[in-house]
């Protein structure tokens, strides 16, 4: 059966495979901590295992056969013997590969280096953002085409895809029970960034000063942000009670368009709506948002081919996906409420119970909203600190990161306010 495997990978990859080699580890993205890459390539190579299994199932159970197939690469090997640099061969599913019949980059290549998004003009160095007129377009198309299957898919199978999960990250999982011990939730991160604020805290105790007065300054500037911290920590506090726990699931958590494959197909999107219509809703939205610009239409309706970048993948509450759409992919608060109120409509639509009760108990975006901010926040402090083991972007320099920093605490006041 292996053997089988490797054959149809070469031959669906037009005999090509991808070597992804991990020599580093990202910490305090978005939910995980990892410590090392060893275990950032665990968590990558079983995102991509139980993903490709729950869109097989998904496929096989649920589309329409004039539905696009999102195809997740396959894991063929996976070697940890030298735990310093990990590495493991895959499946290639890119241009020229026999399933990608017409690939489409056009949400790529239109992202921006900069975009107004929520209040402020934010600079993305790296890959950019999409622009305002086209992000709620995109983001509803990966709400109901990557968003929703996976959701539903591993929240059916929640016991059986939980326990390939802990497995395959060496996480635990293997005694049968299903517990969800390691789901993270919106209290599990209130806990984790009130762990984060005490060792910082404890950190800039620690600090020895040289007298400049630039330090000095910075490490006074440094704690009143860290005092602004714990306010907004204390409310996070008073959110938790209120928000019950929905069924955990298997999540992405890095929706941009750089980790997904786009193709060009004739038939309508896996929502049952084509992308003209999607439009028409979306130019409604950007319309009432005073962003004034043309929806450009396309010769062609725009599918998600699949869906790569699995290391920030992990077993949680449904609306940290949801979130990371509405926050880094939508660009104003009305896109956001949008597309939160369009996924709790969908899951209460649902056929079976565990979907009416996600749609029910969805509540509103606000304390999200709040909780992104203070994640946002935090890290960015532990960047300033120089706390992440040298895991500040190189493309940012710490005059940057307080930048962001300001202007995460101007959002956190308007969020704050709002909801008061």
């Amino acid at each position: 059966r292996q053997q089988q495997q490797w054959i149809d990978a070469l031959r669906s990859g037009h005999d090509r495979l991808v070597l992804r080699i991990w020599k580093g580890g990202s910490q305090w993205w978005n939910l995980h901590r990892n410590s090392s890459h060893l275990e950032l390539a665990r968590k990558e190579v079983m995102g991509y295992h139980v993903a490709r299994q729950a869109f097989v199932e998904y496929n096989n159970t649920v589309l329409e056969a004039s539905t696009q197939v999102i195809r997740i690469p396959r894991v063929l090997h996976f070697e940890t013997a030298r735990e310093e640099e990990p590495w493991a061969i895959m499946e290639y599913v890119g241009p020229d590969s026999f399933y990608l019949e017409q690939p489409d980059d056009s949400y790529l290549t239109s992202m921006i280096k900069v975009r107004t998004e929520f209040g402020f003009k934010e600079p993305h160095p790296r890959w950019g953002r999409l622009p305002v007129d086209q992000a709620l377009e995109y983001a509803r198309m990966v709400l109901h085409q990557v968003i929703l299957p996976l959701h539903r898919q591993t929240s059916k199978g929640a016991s059986s895809y939980y326990q390939t999960f802990m497995l395959l990250s060496e996480c635990g999982g293997s005694d049968g029970k299903d517990n969800f011990d390691n789901v993270f939730t919106y209290s599990k991160m209130v806990e984790l960034y009130q762990f984060a604020w005490k060792n910082m805290m404890a950190n800039l105790s620690s600090r020895g000063t040289t007298g400049e007065v630039e330090e000095v300054g910075e490490d006074s500037w440094i704690k009143q942000c860290l005092q602004r911290l714990r306010e907004a920590l204390v409310i996070l506090e008073g959110h938790c009670a209120g928000i019950p726990n929905l069924q955990p699931v298997l999540v992405h958590m890095d929706l941009q368009p750089q980790n997904l494959i786009f193709c060009k197909s004739n038939h309508p999107q896996n929502s049952g709506s084509t992308r003209k219509e999607m439009m028409t809703t979306t130019a409604e939205v950007t319309t009432r948002s005073d962003n004034a610009a043309s929806q450009q239409k396309c010769q062609y309706d725009i599918s998600v081919f699949s869906v790569l970048d699995w290391e920030d993948t992990a077993w949680a509450d449904p609306r940290f996906d949801l979130l990371l759409l509405c926050r880094k992919v939508c660009a104003n608060l009305e896109q956001a409420q949008f597309l939160w109120s369009e996924y709790a409509r969908e899951m209460a639509r649902g056929d079976d119970c565990n979907d009416r009760t996600a749609g029910n108990l969805l509540g509103t975006i606000e304390p999200w909203l709040q909780l992104e901010t203070v994640h946002s926040i935090t890290t960015l402090l532990l960047q300033s600190m120089d706390l992440l083991n040298g895991a500040r972007n190189p493309w940012e320099t710490k005059e940057d990161l307080w930048g962001k920093l300001q202007r995460e605490f101007s959002r956190w006041e308007e969020r704050r306010v709002a909801h008061e």
